[in-house]
């Protein structure tokens, strides 16, 4: 079997609190290879206007289950983790503001000591577009009692590129900094993306696709962050 190398290092997971994301996924992984986990959140409230969630059964797979997931802190997946005889801890803060990247490796190293392992698994989505709403009949939506797409502003697409892409370089930044500082050998970065990233751009929503556009550049962040 081949050793990922994870045992007994440091590991620092953003947007881990889903606990059937890809984020807790990824941290069940790490802490059942001996990893010690530092899980990140931001609980995030529903996309869904209320009568919308109604209509959705939130105990079973679907959009509203989706958000009632987002909407949770990480406790349930560091308890997970711990249950199956793993470290675990969790941090929530919003990684759109500038100085986040920083404070959460601050948060990190102060609970298990050097982070040499950062997944950089968060995401900002919200369904924006081109097209003002006038120019359509109604609401429109991404698919049927999905989420209404509202007109690209200046704050919704900041968020975007302040979360998917913006705080994916500072959080790197505050790794490289950290593995050069303390002349350690051993670090790893995992950058994940979207599909999104790699088609054309559709009516909606905007936003997300231009900021995994920039994001999915993390491919050759990450090597040259190596160097």
């Amino acid at each position: 079997m081949i050793d990922p190398g994870p045992k007994d290092r440091v590991a620092l997971v953003t947007d881990g609190n889903n606990p059937f994301g890809i984020g807790a996924a990824i941290a069940r992984a790490l802490a059942s290879h001996g990893a010690r986990v530092f899980v990140h959140y931001l609980c995030q409230p529903s996309g869904l206007p209320d009568d919308r969630c109604d209509r959705h059964a939130t105990g079973s797979p679907g959009l509203a289950f989706f958000y009632q997931q987002q909407a949770k802190t990480a406790e349930e997946v560091v308890a997970s983790i711990r249950e199956a005889g793993g470290e675990a801890k969790s941090w929530e803060v919003d990684l759109s503001e500038p100085d986040s990247a920083d404070r959460l490796f601050e948060r990190a190293e102060g609970a298990f000591g050097h982070v040499v392992i950062l997944v950089n698994n968060a995401a900002h989505y919200s369904a924006d577009t081109f097209v003002r709403p006038e120019a359509s009949d109604g609401d429109p939506v991404l698919w049927e009692d999905g989420p209404t797409v509202e007109t690209i502003d200046s704050s919704t697409h900041d968020l975007h590129l302040g979360v998917n892409c913006r705080a994916v370089a500072l959080l790197m930044r505050a790794f490289a900094g950290r593995i050069i500082q303390r002349q350690r050998q051993w670090g790893r970065i995992i950058n994940i993306s979207a599909d999104c990233a790699r088609e054309r751009c559709r009516i909606a929503p905007a936003s997300m696709h231009w900021s995994h556009t920039a994001e999915v550049r993390p491919r050759n962040w990450a090597p040259t962050a190596s160097r």
